[in-house]
């Protein structure tokens, strides 16, 4: 199982939820030290767990990431996007113009969860 945003807030206690049901999990986010800690958790935890730090607004990045994940766990059954951000996280500038506004907020939320499950899907 995938959980995206699994290295903090509602995403790790996601992840802690499914390690306690026995899952394997596979937490990803963009913070390395914040998913080596949350990994460490679940691990303690008595789960078996990796984390794969990527940018999910990166199409070729994710369809990687759950290939990588399938192949780490021998499949993926479950992906939970929880992972999302919001104006300040996603990068938007009092500069931008509202295409732009859009699209930034649109790429780590909406994106992101799409390119997950078509990757996922696909494979």
């Amino acid at each position: 199982m995938l959980v995206t945003g699994g290295n903090g807030g509602i995403g790790l206690g996601i992840a802690r939820c499914f390690a306690e049901a026995g899952a394997r999990l596979a937490i990803c986010g963009r913070d390395r030290d914040k998913g080596a800690a949350a990994s460490a958790a679940l691990q303690e935890q008595g789960a078996e767990a990796a984390i794969f730090e990527l940018d999910l607004s990166d199409e070729a990045a994710v369809r990687g990431l759950i290939a990588a994940v399938a192949g780490r766990f021998g499949g993926l059954d479950v992906v939970v996007a929880n992972a999302g951000a919001g104006s300040r996280r996603a990068g938007v500038v009092a500069g931008d113009n509202p295409g732009a506004r859009l699209q930034k907020v649109l790429d780590p939320n909406l994106n992101a969860a799409y390119y997950g499950g078509q990757a996922r899907a696909a494979g």
